[in-house]
């Protein structure tokens, strides 16, 4: 957008508090925003002014004079494309009137372009008032084992303070290059997003919304479990309402790029923001911000490192907060203090709002949390080999070094006892140790890759594991010994291939039939060898079934292929190793990743290995009928 003068002050002030229309017949909450947005304009302070704005008009999406009061903000916050979408809201939401000819004007004036709006009507809750046509709910992987399904990568998880809930943060921001009217290149994050509540009980999804634009990166529960924080790429904070799902608060919190990560005051009443990276001169700065979570007031800002802030918990009693920080690297750019090769642990006493301490002889502290008695901060990291280091807060030092790993720390977590530490290890599972000890008392495996995040339920008896597009529900009173089915060398291979009749012939229409269940074979590549594998493409509208079948030399080439197969994937599509069998007669790999699902398996010579582009759902649908 070309960029020219702003409309001059004064008359933005006359416009504003001409716009302060009826505001009957709305949201209550709608009215107490527009009403401090408009106060916090009249008293000069503009950013403020635009987060209650945007609040009301997110709450009260047809509210004409509030995206009109919103407009004119962002015009005098020298915003002028947020100020132009608004005016364009103005014109689709009252066409013919006064307001939308001066939107007209204005958005001329501003050198931006009359079209639809940019962004889409807020919604709270997108959940269905009628049920879906297949519910989703947990599906059974193991002995203990849960599994809930995500549509995309799984950021954040917590438990609800009573266990009733399980809320799953998710979404993958993309990222396109686009050239502006000058020919300059620009970063353009396309949505992703989306915040699941299983019922705990039941593991039934409850509720699924759109809380933010993009990505939703962190998730967390206010101790009286009435009010749930989301937080975003799109460089907010929002406050929910539990119980009715209606939007509570916006916060315009400081980040960088990958969001932030957030953590309730025992007493509820503050909200810690953890933003990677503030902009300063010459630089950046880890950031802690604190806010008001009654009045939406940022209260504090707590400033110690020059590296980005990675983590953030508040103690028991409400009195300390622990920070991590360390140097980063992002699109091959390093972020932080060059110099500096430990991670830095801050002890905050929020008295006074300053360092009661630092924690030190961590190589990088990436996540950090409290034990459930104030007396121990643990954290892991992301260096290599991993470590997870247990500190004594009364004096700083470290109290027990636990278990060392090959592979970065990825999360901790105490259990609400204090006598376990749950710690996520990258392509290592998830270890629990003895938090006295730091002894693993026990390997939870079957989740290879990175794992983004850990959380006990309230009563401990279950761990919640998120990792990708799925979180594993792990039952602690379990027998330990039940292991994951990628470890269970003697398990059934998926689909029942093992009762079913062996390929025969070398006829190709038929090894490769042109229907499978109601996937409807469109392309079939013939080899001339017969040992090379011939391709098969089927689909069922949208989804599509990529399949390959060949005929190696006896049952050892074909385990060979399989091995191959996954190589070959794991290189190109890294996933998760769901079934892994090896027996003279069968061998079957499963994988699930986020361009969709993978399997193969062999039959005496017979190789065969399907990728389902459309996902989980639509490889099980076609495998069920796939006649070998």
């Amino acid at each position: 957008m070309n960029k020219t003068c702003p409309l001059c002050f004064c008359t933005l002030v006359l416009l504003l508090l001409a716009t302060a229309a009826s505001t009957q017949e709305l949201p209550a909450e709608a009215k107490a925003h527009y009403e401090a947005g408009m106060a916090a304009k009249k008293a000069g302070d503009l950013k403020q002014a635009a987060a209650g704005l945007q609040s009301a008009v997110e709450l009260a999406p047809k509210w004409v004079d509030a995206r009109w009061a919103l407009a004119w903000t962002h015009a005098a916050l020298k915003d002028e494309q947020r100020a132009v979408d608004q005016f364009n809201w103005v014109m689709h939401l009252a066409p013919g009137s006064k307001q939308a000819q001066e939107a007209k004007a204005a958005i001329e004036r501003l050198g931006g372009r009359v079209q639809a709006p940019s962004e889409p009507a807020p919604t709270v809750t997108v959940a269905s008032e009628e049920p879906a046509e297949q519910p989703v709910t947990a599906r059974d992987e193991a002995p203990g084992i849960r599994v809930l399904p995500h549509a995309a990568q799984v950021n954040s998880i917590a438990f609800s303070p009573d266990g009733a809930l399980l809320a799953c943060a998710t979404g993958e921001t993309l990222f396109s290059v686009t050239e502006d009217e000058t020919g300059q290149q620009q970063l353009v994050a396309e949505p992703g997003n989306e915040l699941r509540l299983w019922d705990a009980r039941t593991w039934t999804l409850k509720q699924t919304l759109k809380p933010h634009l993009f990505m939703v990166t962190w998730v967390a529960f206010s101790p009286d479990g009435k009010t749930l924080a989301t937080s975003s790429t799109d460089e907010t904070v929002k406050l929910w309402d539990v119980a009715t799902g209606r939007l509570v608060r916006t916060l315009e919190a400081a980040t960088f790029i990958f969001g932030q990560w957030l953590a309730f005051s025992p007493d509820g009443g503050t909200l810690a923001v953890a933003g990677e990276w503030k902009e300063v001169e010459g630089g950046g700065v880890g950031l802690v911000q604190l806010w008001d979570v009654r009045t939406g007031e940022l209260r504090q800002e707590l400033t110690a490192s020059g590296n980005p802030t990675l983590s953030v918990a508040f103690s028991p009693d409400g009195k300390s907060l622990v920070s991590g920080s360390a140097p980063i690297t992002f699109g091959g750019a390093e972020l932080g203090d060059p110099a500096t090769e430990m991670g830095e642990l801050y002890l905050w006493d929020l008295a006074t709002g300053e360092v009661q301490r630092k924690l030190t002889g961590h190589p990088v502290g990436l996540r950090v949390s409290f034990s459930p008695d104030g007396k121990t901060v643990a954290a892991g990291g992301l260096d290599e080999p991993g470590a997870v280091l247990l500190w004594d807060v009364e004096t700083g030092a470290v109290r027990q070094a636990p278990a060392q790993f090959s592979h970065p720390v990825m999360a901790v977590a105490f259990s609400p006892d204090g006598t376990l530490l749950a710690s996520a290890c990258e392509d290592e599972g998830v270890q629990l140790l003895d938090a006295h000890t730091g002894e693993v008392q026990r390997t939870l495996a079957g989740h290879p890759g990175a794992v983004l995040y850990v959380a006990f339920s309230p009563d401990g008896k279950t761990l919640a594991v998120a990792r990708e597009e799925t979180v594993r529900l792990w039952d602690l009173t379990v027998a330990p010994g039940t292991a994951a089915p990628s470890q269970q060398s003697g398990s059934e291979p998926p689909y029942g291939i093992h009762n079913r009749p062996m390929p025969a012939g070398e006829d190709r229409d038929k090894l490769l039939p042109k229907r499978v269940g109601r996937f409807t074979r469109v392309q079939l590549r013939d080899s001339a060898n017969i040992r090379n594998p011939i391709y098969a493409t089927y689909r069922l509208e949208a989804a599509e079934i990529f399949v390959e079948l060949g005929i190696c030399e006896g049952p050892s080439g074909a385990q060979l292929a399989v091995a191959r197969a996954k190589a070959e994937t794991d290189a190109e599509f890294p996933g998760i190793p769901q079934v892994f069998i090896k027996r003279p007669d069968v061998s079957c790999l499963r994988t699930v990743n986020r361009l969709g699902a993978f399997m193969a398996w062999t039959r005496g010579r017979y190789y065969f290995s399907a990728h389902a582009k459309g996902g989980e759902r639509d490889l099980d649908e076609f495998m069920k009928s796939f006649p070998y």
